[in-house]
């Protein structure tokens, strides 16, 4: 733990030069940490066009090679959490229904993405679970 103290912080210092000593100080004394990677959750709802909630969505960010995946429940939402900071494509998939492509960017503790998909040619809203 650092103790500000042991610093030893001159008086006759500008508050400049106090922070450029306090900035090196923590620069030296953490180099060989990992740097902090800020995240945030993506929270999804996949409807149709008649804006019933779609269930059992498979919704799958990808970016560099990084995947973070969620499906739907019943209430045609999900929430994918820590996802780092970034542009991610954005591939929703469902039984009877075309797969829809997006993008979305997570910098923020919580981002909403609303996702309309489309039905197959012939399918029916019978023929599809809610």
């Amino acid at each position: 733990m650092v103790k500000w103290n042991d610093l030893k912080l001159s008086e006759k210092w500008s508050t400049r030069k106090r922070f450029n000593y306090i900035m090196n100080y923590i620069d030296s004394t953490f180099k060989d940490t990992e740097p902090v990677v800020e995240t945030g959750d993506v929270i999804v709802l996949v409807t149709n066009n008649d804006n019933e909630k779609v269930a059992n969505a498979k919704v799958t960010l990808t970016k560099d090679g990084e995947e973070y995946t969620g499906t739907t429940g019943t209430a045609g939402g999900c929430t994918i959490r820590n996802v780092p900071y970034g542009e991610y494509n954005v591939v929703t998939t469902a039984e009877n229904y075309i797969d829809d492509t997006d993008t979305v960017t997570v910098d923020g503790e919580s981002v909403n993405l609303t996702i309309i998909l489309n039905l197959k040619e012939g399918d029916s809203e019978e023929n599809n679970p809610k």
